[in-house]
């Protein structure tokens, strides 16, 4: 029969049997396509055949196969797996061929069914992710399980869902979003229902390994259960002989076991903490004492803070590090644990002689005493004197604590005082030039950290007299001190003291005035003349004690001294010796001090002073007054009277500052007299102060007695006094006097009346200001009522009075006034889309408020949703907190649902929606078109799917990657992440194998700044599965090794010893 064209000639079945072993060398072992087995064998043996001839042959007739099925790559697999969990080495051979690990993967990856999930099997524990896994099967003894052991399981199932909270990342002190047993994979998480003849304790210890070895317990608290229901059930040896398996998990679960063993108090879990350290657990084992969110602590920590002294010298013994706290945000070592408590000395003893630091004081944290300090405040004399033996030094300086003798002071410890001092404190070694210096930069350094406990830089001595502590003062003088010898006050600046508690330089003096202490002190050689600019003489101390007894026997030993009566004040609140006389109301004494001598006209200090007759007003006397003023009338001629007003002095504010509305009237009658009015220059601080004071009658008479031209600018000084006082009837009257202002024009940095009318919700005083002509759309600095007069807090901000009028809603409890006064100035004529701030619409602010019924107000008339600003969208959609009924006003006025992100949101409307795990919220935005992959935002932005595996949102990860979500989009350029590098950082297991099912990339790289490679995320959280995981489905063997080295070091920084040591042995299949 005659061959058809283009037909391929028969080929004999004996030439295809002699190149058969070549073919399938080919074909299969070289893994070469037909078409290139064809080429291949007519270049080099001139066989030709067609692609159609090749595929019957091969593939019908030979049956062979490049690739096998999923059902044997399957099986294959497990067998390997089951022999690594026994710690058999395994080469994995098929068709009498070795088959590569990374062949394996490959195959396993052809089919649609996840080969990651299927090697995830066993006890509860992932075998071919864990090659050294618990062999547990044979361990035991089948036994049938009782009504008791299910009751347990349930009580303990409780208590393990409570105890595992995962952390919120973008906010770790916030409250945790799911809990960890979610994140077990599914098959394997535990389970409230027994195992088949496996006992209670073992199926509890399942979850509470892969919990423990994946970092996933908020506290110990589920440990320590556990190994309490060990113990009661008599199950300690088969405990022990899981735990010498010496695998990675058990060495793991091994240091959360040793901390909850000396929580428990039996001879049974401190016999499991010795075989802990006896089997190779170390004795400076860390975990985290208070889960998520707590601190970090050594076991020696522990011990120490559990009083367990036989633990401590065990600890010690071998080894463990007495020095080592490693979180930096506590920074107690264990010396200082141990001198906390009551009855500590011999644990201390046991630590010093381990090596202990007496002297130890960490830099960054100004609140952690000094083991001395500790020992003081205490009030352990005990301790004190085995420290001072082992080389505690009695002279050092904390910034905190300044010095042994301060903290000794402090308590009033006689016996420790003198107890330091014998060790050779010096009480006067503050005070020199170096050591000054040294606290001056380490409180520099510390600014910002301040607490009240901050003690104030002085000397023991002036410590002392601050405290009253007399009998200390002599015996530090005995000691050495002396009083001339103080703190440089020109320093006080320098050490950032705390306003509130700043050392007044005159208390130095204070101690003078004991009734038995004046002649002794005089005669140690403490000086009666001042010392310093900053300094008031003894004798202006003493002439401004209020109340002593022996007042007047102190100022005349002072003065037969030599004591010099017309001594300049010290520079700051300084006043001369009449002065403070008069500022204490002492009639008799200024009387005394003005026939001796004293000069009346005397300046005022520089900073904070006050003449003498300010003085008088100011301590309300009206006798000390009429008595100074008759004094100045004699000296300066009884017609020159006024001339008493007219020195500069304010004394009408002295007068309103001290209340006496007597000395009001009076000095008001001496104008009267003398045929003046309040000087210009004083005007707006006598009226404010009045109008603070609530003086009605005065604020009128000075209205009635200055021309509206004295107030010039000040008028809305003025006005916004009363507005924030809220006092209608003084408003009234200010606004009915100042007819013709101006109240748009302010001073520079007050806020307009309107705008604090707004603030302080006046609904008719506002209404009267727009009447009167004020700008609805003025932008007024922001001034906070606490210092609305204080011109040196200037305002940060403008806004408008808009913005005022919305937030007014909420606060004061009056829900509908904001409404009301928004539509007062809509009414007015206020521009509904200006911006009310540097950032916000009028509509926006309303919608990050949650005020819809302001919003939709807005709306209504004309407020742009998208109205654009500064260069960017002003779309509130992506706002903070936005409700879903906000969300459809914004939709339905025609809001862009794509708009991009911006400062400080960061994210688009959807990623904030994913955030949040506002599931209706998320429909609504996807089915208005919203842009499931937009990018994210380039410092702290997510994509959805990011944001979804940030806040470990699962159901949220299928939905997103099923509507086509990018599993592999870029990270944000600043603390930002992929999809699998969160999954991997919370030890997400079922999502990172989910993500890796749907082809994201392993080895995705961090992003720029506080980045983290999937591998490192994980080795840094203590995640060991999801390690795993991620090497066990690496592809890129050529750089793995170098990455596990990188990863270790992050393990290592969080201290995660086993796990950098995994890393750093790795090597590539």
């Amino acid at each position: 029969m005659p061959q058809a064209p283009g037909m391929a000639s028969r080929i004999p079945a004996t030439e295809w049997e002699a190149h058969k072993a070549l073919i399938t060398r080919l074909y299969v072992s070289e893994d070469k396509t037909l078409d290139e087995v064809k080429q291949y064998m007519k270049e080099h043996c001139g066989f030709v055949a067609s692609k159609a001839q090749y595929i019957r042959k091969v593939n019908v007739n030979w049956k062979l196969r490049k690739y096998s099925t999923k059902e044997e790559w399957e099986h294959a697999s497990s067998l390997v797996s089951k022999r690594k969990a026994e710690g058999k080495a395994t080469q994995l051979m098929m068709n009498g061929k070795t088959v590569s690990h990374k062949k394996r993967k490959k195959e396993m990856r052809r089919y649609p069914t996840s080969q990651i999930q299927q090697t995830v099997s066993g006890q509860g524990l992932y075998y071919d992710l864990e090659q050294n896994i618990i062999p547990l099967h044979g361990l035991f003894t089948p036994s049938p399980s009782s009504s008791n052991d299910h009751s347990a399981l349930d009580e303990f199932s409780s208590l393990l869902s409570s105890a595992t909270r995962v952390q919120n990342m973008e906010d770790p002190a916030g409250p945790p979003e799911f809990r960890a047993d979610e994140l077990i994979p599914t098959r394997y998480g535990h389970d409230t229902r027994l195992q088949p003849h496996q006992p209670t304790w073992l199926t509890l210890f399942h979850s509470l390994v892969f919990l423990c070895t994946n970092s996933l317990l908020e506290s110990s608290q589920a440990t320590d259960q556990f190994l309490k229901l060990v113990l009661s059930g008599g199950y300690l040896e088969q405990l022990k002989q899981i735990l010498i398996t010496k695998m990675l998990t058990t060495d793991m679960f091994a240091v959360h076991l040793l901390f909850s063993s000396l929580t428990i108090e039996s001879k049974e879990s401190l016999e499991l903490f010795h075989f802990l350290l006896q089997h190779g657990t170390s004795p400076n084992s860390v975990r985290l004492l208070d889960g998520i969110g707590g601190v970090r602590w050594t076991i020696l920590q522990k011990a120490v803070a559990e009083g367990h002294q036989d633990a401590v010298a065990l600890l010690v013994k071998l080894e463990a590090d007495p020095n080592e706290f490693p979180d930096p945000s506590y920074s107690e070592s264990p010396l200082n644990l141990a001198l906390k408590k009551a009855d500590s000395s011999s644990i201390a003893e046991i630590l010093i002689h381990g090596g202990a630091d007496v002297n130890y004081c960490p830099t960054g944290s100004p609140f952690v005493r000094l083991p001395l300090f500790q020992a003081i405040a205490n009030k352990d004399h005990e301790g004190v004197r085995i420290l001072l033996r082992a080389g505690a030094d009695p002279n050092y300086i904390q910034p905190s604590q300044l010095t042994a003798l301060h903290c000794a002071i402090d308590l009033g410890d006689l016996d420790m005082l003198n107890t330091l001092i014998q060790a050779g404190a010096n009480p006067n070694s503050l005070c020199q030039t170096g050591n000054l210096l040294a606290l001056m930069e380490n409180r520099l350094n510390a600014k910002g950290n301040w607490h009240s406990s901050m003690k104030l830089a002085s000397t023991p001595i002036q410590m002392a007299v601050q405290r009253g502590d007399y009998v200390a003062v002599e015996r530090l003088m005995a000691a050495g001190a002396t009083l001339d010898n103080l703190v440089e006050p020109d320093l006080y600046n320098d050490l950032v003291l705390p306003l509130s508690k700043r050392w007044r330089p005159q208390d130095i003096s204070q101690i003078l005035f004991q009734d038995d202490t004046v002649e002794f002190v005089l005669s140690e050689g403490a000086d009666h003349r001042p010392r310093h600019r900053y300094l008031p003489s003894p004798l202006q101390t003493a002439c401004g004690l209020k109340g002593h007894g022996e007042k007047q026997r102190i100022v005349e030993i002072l003065l037969t001294k030599g004591a010099d009566i017309n001594a300049l004040p010290a520079w700051y609140e300084g006043r001369t010796a009449l002065q403070a006389a008069a500022e204490a109301g002492d009639y008799d004494l200024v009387e005394d001090l003005v026939r001796r001598g004293a000069d009346i006209n005397a300046p005022a200090a520089t900073n904070k002073g006050l003449t003498v007759l300010q003085a008088a007003i100011k301590s309300g006397h009206r006798n000390v007054v009429d008595l100074l003023l008759g004094l100045l009338q004699q000296q300066r001629e009884l017609k020159v009277t006024s001339a008493i007003w007219r020195d500069g002095t304010n004394y009408l504010e002295t007068a309103i500052s001290a209340g006496n509305v007597q000395l009001l009237d009076a000095i008001l009658r001496s104008w009267s007299d003398a045929g003046r009015q309040c000087p210009d220059e004083h005007i707006v601080t006598v009226l404010s102060m009045a109008i603070k004071r609530g003086f009605t009658s005065l604020v009128q008479r000075l209205l009635d007695a200055s021309p509206i031209i004295a107030f010039g600018g000040n008028a809305c000084t003025i006005l916004c006094e009363a507005i924030w006082e809220r006092n209608d009837e003084i408003f009234g009257m200010l606004i009915d006097q100042f007819v013709g202002i101006d109240f748009n024009v302010t001073l520079p940095g007050n806020p307009t009346p309107l705008w604090v009318a707004l603030h302080q919700n006046q609904e008719d005083m506002a209404r009267r200001l727009i009447e009167a002509g004020a700008d609805v759309d003025r932008y007024s600095p922001h001034v906070c009522p606490s210092n609305h007069l204080d011109s040196h807090k200037p305002a940060r901000r403008l806004e408008t009075p808009m913005k005022q009028a919305i937030r007014c809603s909420r606060d004061d409890g009056q829900i509908d006034d904001g409404a009301r006064m928004v539509r007062m100035l809509v009414d007015a004529g206020a521009n509904v889309n200006r911006l009310v701030d540097e950032t916000s619409t009028p509509l926006r602010y309303a919608v990050v408020r949650g005020e819809y019924d302001i919003a939709k107000f807005l709306i209504h008339n004309g407020a742009d949703p998208n109205a654009k600003f500064a260069g960017n969208v002003g779309f509130p959609i992506h706002a903070e907190d936005i409700s879903f009924d906000m969300c459809v006003l914004l939709l339905d006025a025609g809001a862009d649902v794509n708009t991009p992100p911006i400062w400080p949101t960061r994210l688009t409307a959807l990623q904030r929606a994913v955030r949040d795990s506002d599931r209706e919220l998320v429909d609504l935005l996807l089915a208005e078109g919203a842009d499931i992959n937009a990018p994210a935002f380039w410092r702290d932005g997510r994509t959805a799917l990011q944001a979804a595996a940030l806040h470990n949102n699962f159901e949220l990860v299928k939905i997103l990657v099923a509507r086509g979500a990018d599993i592999n989009a870029e990270p944000a350029q600043e603390s930002g992440a992929t999809a699998l590098q969160y999954a991997a950082i919370n030890g997400h297991i079922n999502m990172a194998i989910f993500l890796l099912d749907n082809g994201a990339l392993i080895g995705a790289p961090a992003c720029l700044v506080e980045g983290r490679t999937a591998l490192e995320g994980a080795a840094e959280h203590g995640r060991l599965d999801m390690i795993h995981l991620l090497l066990e489905n690496d592809e890129d063997p050529d750089t793995i090794e170098e990455r596990c080295q990188d990863a270790a070091e992050f393990a290592e920084n969080e201290h995660f010893p086993i796990i950098s040591k995994l890393l750093r042995e790795y090597k590539a299949p």
